[in-house]
């Protein structure tokens, strides 16, 4: 190789030092992945860092070569210092590597908890954004789409969910990837309920944004499943679907709204006013206003001759006798609303 670095020959010289280069970020890296065993100090280890995510730019196969890298680079997202915890996310170009490594699906789990782990971590929409610039987040959809029981699909769809609790553009890019027909497929197939869990709240993220991505779901055929987990017995389920519904209220449109109606949203959450959670309960005490505050502006507006059509809806489904009941709740907030709802609807409306 020396030789070859002093040939008159260009192209012999070009290849000499690339060899050079090679080797010599091959020998360098065997170093520093030694400083990231726990026995060396932080300090150590985030300059360690540092140096192998700069090799991995120019060479990310030179890192998965190195068997102990990527594990070790794993245990540091998790550890105490901010600063390490920081400098191992240059590193994502090793991780969308990884990710397509597909010959290896115990490599891809981890590179898939790595990106969740970085994502859930990311206090900013601007680190949200380094993720999606790497261009994983198709790839990541696509294992989406593995087998229910692939242990890969928990930290694929947490690590989006996360994404697409960002700002409308970051959302929208998701959606935009279709990932919508994946969450459909997660309500309605037999998947493990943590998966349930983890794609209402996908929804709910994705429900929080503009009037567009609301219709998205809708258009999705996402509602109707997502009002059945409402009144899942599996807590975590019912929750995170009540959010979804509860996002999906307050950021839409009057249409849009009706549309719930229609697909028997309030008969959904009148169902859970039972629920002994008070988040649970406020949410959908909360959906159930907003509902009904539509259902005035409609009988303002001279529709449904001049009636609020929504009250009749929530007593015939007892809505009404269970609000009622909440007024001597021991939760302040709760007992305040249900006053609120019955002062504002029944009172006015002589139901």
């Amino acid at each position: 190789m020396l030789e070859g670095v002093w040939s008159d020959d260009h192209i012999v010289r070009m290849a000499a030092t690339a060899k050079f280069r090679e080797f010599l970020a091959w020998q360098l890296s065997l170093g520093f992945v030694q400083f990231l065993k726990r026995n060396f100090p932080p300090r150590l280890k985030v300059e360690a860092t540092w140096c192998l995510s700069n090799i991995a730019c120019g060479n990310s196969e030179l890192i998965i070569k190195h068997g102990n890298a990527v594990p070790r680079l794993v245990r540091l997202l998790r550890s105490r210092s901010a600063d390490i915890r920081e400098n191992v996310k240059p590193a994502l170009p090793v991780l969308r590597l990884l990710i397509n490594y597909l010959s290896d699906e115990e490599v891809v789990k981890v590179a898939c908890w790595t990106l969740s782990y970085i994502t859930a971590d990311a206090d900013t929409n601007e680190k949200l954004q380094v993720v999606i610039q790497t261009g994983v987040c198709p790839r990541l959809i696509q294992l989406l789409h593995s087998d229910p029981s692939a242990p890969v699909i928990e930290p694929a769809l947490r690590t989006l969910g996360s994404v697409v609790s960002g700002d409308d553009d970051q959302t929208q890019f998701i959606i935009d990837s279709q990932v919508l027909p994946c969450l459909h497929q997660f309500l309605t197939q037999n998947y493990k309920e943590r998966i349930k869990a983890i794609a209402c709240w996908t929804i709910s993220n994705i429900t929080g944004g503009r009037l567009s991505q609301v219709q998205a779901v809708i258009e999705a055929n996402i509602i109707p499943p997502l009002l059945d987990l409402v009144r899942n017995p599996e807590f975590n389920i019912k929750k995170e679907a009540v959010w979804a519904i509860s996002n999906a209220i307050y950021r839409g449109s009057i249409d849009q709204i009706k549309f719930l109606v229609n697909h028997g949203c309030i008969e959904a959450l009148s169902d859970i006013l039972t629920c002994l959670d008070p988040e649970i309960l406020l949410l959908c005490m909360e959906g159930l206003q907003l509902i009904l505050m539509v259902g005035e502006i409609c009988k303002q507006l001279g529709q449904n001759d001049g009636v609020n059509v929504f009250i009749k809806i929530v007593d015939d489904c007892e809505g009404f006798i269970k609000i009622k009941s909440l007024q001597t709740h021991d939760n302040k907030a709760i007992k305040e609303m249900a006053v609120a709802i019955l002062t504002k609807f029944w009172a006015e409306n002589d139901v």
